[in-house]
């Protein structure tokens, strides 16, 4: 390249001004056409773009141990319940009551004369349902009368040999009293009960009647017969 065919401005010249001259070793070094550096090259911008940051934590599974709480048993004895009941009074029923008939047998050594013994005597009948044991018979004399002993004789239905009993007279022998007679007589039996009276010296003539009460308490009266002449 000639400087005819540079348009760009030439630096100057080492030396003179004028044209080159070539001295020396240097002379065979032509510098070339001034070139101007180029304006630096704006860089682009440096647009650091981090990437999301995408933390995703792992899930926390905590599997809690099963919790297994036991028990001991619980065991109460309750204590033991004493119930005393109230002591339970029953009274049972009474038994029914003890029933007899008492008839007059007419004996016939029922009648005599003032100051005579004369014997009176009755028919005792169970008619009832309950059998009649043993029992106190109490002997009544009339007025005009007296008992003789006390004593109070009987002969059974069943064959049974005759006896008697001994009674508590009273002073004027008015009464007599004969405890636990075996009077022994089931539903339907009979007895016959008597006793020796004694007619006063003074006695009206006429009927009169001894009674035989069944009892204490009493639960059968009746009356045998005897008379003054």
């Amino acid at each position: 390249m000639t400087e005819e065919t540079s348009g760009a401005a030439q630096p100057p010249s080492e030396g003179d001004g004028s044209e080159h001259q070539e001295a020396g070793p240097q002379a065979r070094f032509r510098p070339g056409p001034w070139i101007p550096l180029p304006l630096p090259i704006p860089k682009p911008p440096v647009t650091t773009t981090r990437p999301p940051v995408t933390t995703t934590r792992p899930p926390v599974t905590t599997t809690r141990p099963p919790v297994t709480t036991t028990r001991p048993p619980v065991t109460t004895t309750p204590p033991p319940v004493t119930t005393t009941p109230p002591p339970v009074t029953t009274t049972p029923p009474p038994p029914p009551p003890l029933t007899a008939t008492v008839a007059d047998r007419n004996d016939a050594n029922g009648s005599g004369i003032p100051g005579s013994q004369v014997i009176a005597s009755v028919l005792v009948t169970n008619n009832g349902t309950q059998r009649i044991d043993a029992q106190t018979v109490v002997l009544t004399a009339p007025p005009g009368a007296r008992l003789l002993n006390g004593y109070l004789g009987w002969v059974h239905e069943t064959g049974a040999d005759g006896d008697t009993a001994p009674g508590t007279l009273a002073p004027d022998g008015s009464t007599s009293t004969c405890p636990a007679v075996p009077v022994n007589l089931d539903p339907g039996q009979w007895i016959v009960f008597y006793t020796a009276v004694v007619i006063d010296p003074g006695a009206t003539p006429g009927p009169a009647s001894v009674t035989f009460t069944l009892g204490a308490p009493a639960f059968a009266s009746g009356t045998g017969s005897i008379a003054v002449l």
